[in-house]
């Protein structure tokens, strides 16, 4: 699936005659169930994402020291 879209939006790269040209794909992504529970914090979930966040901060101040 992912190559028939990315082949079809060269595709249309080659083909469009003007900018914000809009053409639709028949490809599906499936049910929508997945917005239900995008970017939930519940408390079978918070201390992990506490955990992983901590984590990204402290990634970012090693990054920030390194740059001159």
């Amino acid at each position: 699936m992912q190559k028939r879209i990315v082949t079809h939006g060269l595709s249309l790269l080659e083909r469009a005659a003007h900018a914000e040209t809009v053409e639709y794909s028949d490809e599906s992504w499936g049910s929508d169930d997945w917005k239900t529970a995008y970017m939930e914090v519940n408390d079978n979930n918070r201390l992990a994402l506490q955990k992983m966040g901590e984590e990204l901060r402290g990634n970012r101040q090693v990054r920030e020291k390194r740059v001159f």
